[in-house]
């Protein structure tokens, strides 16, 4: 290869200033804002986790895929402290905290369940389950908070128990 004038000949990453690129759905990108906290955990350093806040949200989106009515909107964020700094290209997952709201109960989404149109989670009681209605507060797609019902440190079922577990069930 010839080499020229102002040829560049490598590129050295600018690692002093850390930022990750996410991708977020429409509903996720709506809730975000600048300054809120994340948290990243690194598929390639799995004992290390990095925390920031959101610095940067481009306002157009770009389709999930071609001719797709699903849009993704880039955000940006910047690694303030890291137990080790992650390489430049690493995977990164994160975790934005849209809302911090204290002393609550969260569940699992899988663990609740509609029984008449009420809400329920089956609590461990001794050796059966017992049906409990509950009411929820806000939830994401993977954790649903328990505003009434449950009392902390009480066990609940992730799978619905068959009927001859649950207290009061006999089909």
């Amino acid at each position: 290869d010839n080499v020229w004038n102002n040829m560049p000949l490598i590129t050295m990453p600018e690692v002093s200033e850390m930022k990750v690129k996410m991708m977020a759905g429409e509903v996720d990108f709506r809730q975000i804002n600048e300054n809120d906290s994340v948290s990243f955990s690194f598929d390639a350093m799995p004992n290390n986790v990095a925390y920031g806040k959101i610095t940067k949200k481009l306002p157009v989106g770009q389709p999930y895929k071609r001719d797709s009515k699903v849009k993704f909107f880039e955000v940006e964020a910047s690694v303030d402290s890291a137990l080790q700094l992650p390489e430049p290209g690493f995977t990164a997952n994160c975790r934005v905290f849209i809302k911090q709201i204290r002393d609550t109960i969260v569940v699992p989404q899988i663990a609740i369940y509609e029984e008449d149109s009420l809400k329920v989670v089956y609590v461990k009681k001794k050796n059966k389950y017992e049906m409990r209605p509950i009411t929820t507060g806000l939830s994401s797609s993977k954790e649903a908070i328990v505003s009434d019902g449950l009392k902390p440190g009480e066990v609940i079922a992730l799978i619905k128990p068959p009927p001859s577990m649950v207290r009061g069930k006999t089909k």
